[in-house]
């Protein structure tokens, strides 16, 4: 009896741990292979003990390895591919002291610069699948996160397209000087715009301008965010400016990127961005009261 529990453990650590081993971040993939190797050997260990007894009790031993690693496996490939659900807001508490500075928020639909696991993947698939365009099947989905990863790999680690409105986001706040707080948020991954806007109302900043960047598609969803956030029940005043739209963060182009990530394969930016769009992020700023 001891046996078959054994490997029953065993298969369900081997199913659960392989969608892990597929899915963490790169720095967790080391803890993931071991675990996956401790759960082969204690197997291998139980099966060799049962076909020094018979042959058929051995047989019958992997297969309840095999079950459970399948059985495990699914469940954890099912958890990963679910998005997480945000957790409401309460109104954000009134500050103490006013911040005179206004907040500039970059609204991006949003890349990691690191692979940091599946959820902002999780997000785009679903959206994907709303709009009825192919995905990959929830059982084989944690593979499609592993190649992603790798793409990450294949690219020093970090996603350029992300590096680069990281760089605008920069270069804009050194234009417009200490009275400004320029910040990049996104739609799908973090920092996400609505806990930034609560974050930002509780240091104190009462004045805020959202700049969508190429969200033609999704303004009205990043209208949500602000109402999900509440800051306006306390009298935040969020100024919503005109859609800045650049090419290499379109709908078309985040789509493109997907495609190549999952099957594993690197992206490149060059100079995506110069002088002519930082004016013009200027020109979409509110003026401070």
């Amino acid at each position: 009896m001891w046996n078959r529990v054994a490997l029953l453990a065993a298969g369900v650590a081997f199913g659960w741990t392989l969608v892990n081993y597929w899915t963490v971040a790169a720095q967790e993939v080391r803890t993931q292979r071991a675990r996956l190797l401790i759960s082969v050997l204690v197997a291998a260990l139980v099966i060799v003990l049962l076909a020094v007894d018979t042959a058929q009790a051995a047989i019958a031993g992997a297969f309840v390895f095999l079950f459970s690693a399948v059985v495990a496996y699914a469940g954890n490939a099912k958890q990963v591919s679910k998005v997480e659900q945000d957790i409401p807001l309460i109104t954000p508490e009134r500050p103490l002291e006013i911040d005179p500075r206004m907040a500039v928020l970059l609204v991006a639909d949003g890349e990691p610069q690191e692979y940091d696991g599946p959820n902002p993947w999780a997000r785009r698939f679903k959206r994907r699948e709303a709009q009825g365009k192919p995905v990959p099947n929830w059982f084989v989905r944690p593979l499609a996160y592993a190649r992603i990863r790798r793409a990450y790999q294949a690219m020093g680690g970090r996603n350029p397209f992300a590096e680069q409105l990281t760089r605008l986001s920069a270069s804009l706040q050194e234009r417009m000087g200490d009275g400004y707080r320029v910040e990049l948020v996104s739609l799908d991954t973090k920092p996400r715009l609505a806990p930034r806007l609560y974050r930002l109302a509780e240091d104190g900043i009462m004045q805020m301008t959202l700049i969508p960047i190429s969200l033609q598609d999704r303004t009205e969803e990043m209208y949500e965010h602000v109402t999900n956030s509440r800051v306006r029940e306390i009298g935040v005043r969020v100024h919503r400016a005109a859609v800045l739209k650049l090419a290499p963060w379109s709908a078309e182009a985040y789509e493109a990127r997907l495609d190549r990530f999952i099957q594993g394969e690197p992206v490149a930016a060059g100079d995506v961005w110069d002088e002519q769009v930082l004016e013009e992020l200027r020109g979409r700023i509110a003026p401070t009261a």
